[in-house]
């Protein structure tokens, strides 16, 4: 049970690290003057979530000999993640972007409206 709750604790710990380090790459990747062969790849970012998740599962499986926690901690990730991830990108995204954020709440200024698509 231990080592359910470390995995549990560590998947959202990689959660939060991949919400901000995905706000600054979109950040970077939105002032670059010069965008040819700049495209943001989701189907990589999705592969190396996928393997860490599935190493975790693994440890999990590994660990607990149990279908049961093995469920548990994989129903866990799928719910979370979306939440925790999501939230820090939002956070961190709106943190880097403040003047935009005050240019778009005060009037609807076609300044930064691409951030709200």
């Amino acid at each position: 049970m231990i080592i359910s709750i470390s995995i549990a604790l560590h998947w959202l710990g990689m959660a939060a690290l991949f919400g901000i380090a995905e706000a600054y790459y979109f950040y970077h990747l939105n002032q670059a003057a010069d965008k040819r062969g700049r495209a943001y790849d989701h189907a990589f970012l999705t592969a190396i979530r996928s393997s860490f998740a599935a190493a975790l599962l693994l440890i999990v499986y590994l660990a607990e000999h149990s279908i049961w926690h093995l469920t548990n901690m994989l129903v866990f990730m799928l719910l979370t993640f979306p939440f925790i991830h999501d939230g820090v990108y939002y956070s961190t995204r709106n943190a880097r972007k403040f003047d935009c954020i005050n240019a778009r709440s005060r009037d609807n200024s076609a300044l930064c409206a691409y951030m709200y698509i």
